[in-house]
């Protein structure tokens, strides 16, 4: 009777632990590349801190992501990995990958608004953490400056010494 519960045991353990393996391998299978943003940062687009979860492996030429098919990349592609983005285009798989940025405000950089400032867009900023300085930006921030994102319901505003700041409504 102890031999039957010992073996109950062992046969449990085995299939646990062949679905811990199995599951395991299913969710990892993306980060066997490398990540694309850090790779070549130019090649994806700053958003919100909300933006839409991918987590697919990708294929890019040095000009567009595509999801990576079953027969990986084409001799002119690398491989890598977006977690952030989204497919633009079912018919080639064409992909935008994004670069998630904290809460402007929840950084410390924004002001209340005033109401007769012009009013703005939503997007990205990079920010000086020594003066605090910020200005709206499309690229890829320097390594000596913080990224962040001004969102709907805040505006990035032009101060006048050129600086830039986001506004909370």
């Amino acid at each position: 009777m102890e031999r039957r519960r010992g073996a109950i045991k062992v046969a449990w353990a085995a299939v646990v632990g062949l679905i811990a393996v199995l599951g395991s391998q299913a969710e990892s299978k993306a980060s066997e590349y490398r990540y694309l943003c850090t790779t070549a940062p130019f090649a994806c687009e700053y958003a919100p801190s909300t933006a839409p979860v991918l987590n697919a492996d990708v294929c890019y030429d040095g000009t567009t992501i595509t999801l990576m098919g079953p027969g990986g990349c084409s001799p002119s592609a690398f491989p890598a990995w977006v977690n952030t983005g989204e497919v633009i285009d079912p018919g080639t798989n064409e992909v935008v990958a994004y670069i998630p940025l904290d809460d402007a405000c929840d950084r410390g950089y924004c002001l209340p608004k005033v109401p007769s400032d012009p009013p703005g867009e939503p997007g990205a900023m990079c920010c000086d953490p020594s003066d605090g300085g910020c200005y709206e930006t499309s690229a890829i921030c320097p390594p000596d400056q913080i990224a962040v994102w001004c969102p709907d319901g805040q505006v990035a505003t032009e101060v006048e010494n050129g600086d830039w700041e986001c506004s909370e409504g």
